[in-house]
């Protein structure tokens, strides 16, 4: 276990002192020989919290990412989908003529 000891610490000191966590060493200690239910419980918040901080911070540099990024154009060409709706083996709902009808006219 004296490689525990040696193991960094994965959050800013901060967030362990605010949320009251124990150390990332000490929670794998914990976790694997606890000395108290309370001692295995804070590990288990420590890791837990670990784990959710992680993917949020994934889900929030995804969104960061898709929030920035520009799509590409892709030109629309009123008379291949026009001829496309004409070619159907069935004839479109008034629903969808409906919405159709916002890009083409049918």
């Amino acid at each position: 276990m004296d490689v525990v000891d040696k193991l960094p610490e994965t959050l800013p000191d901060w967030i362990v002192k605010d949320y009251g966590l124990p150390s990332y060493a000490q929670a794998i200690q914990g976790i694997h020989f606890p000395n108290s239910q309370d001692e295995l419980e804070a590990a288990r918040r420590r890791l837990g919290f670990d784990e959710l901080f992680i993917v949020m911070m994934a889900v929030q540099l995804i969104k960061d990412q898709t929030t920035t990024a520009k799509a590409l154009a892709v030109p629309f060409k009123q008379s291949l989908a026009v001829d496309f709706v004409a070619h159907l083996p069935f004839k479109l709902t008034d629903a969808q003529r409906k919405l159709s009808g916002k890009y083409i006219r049918i």
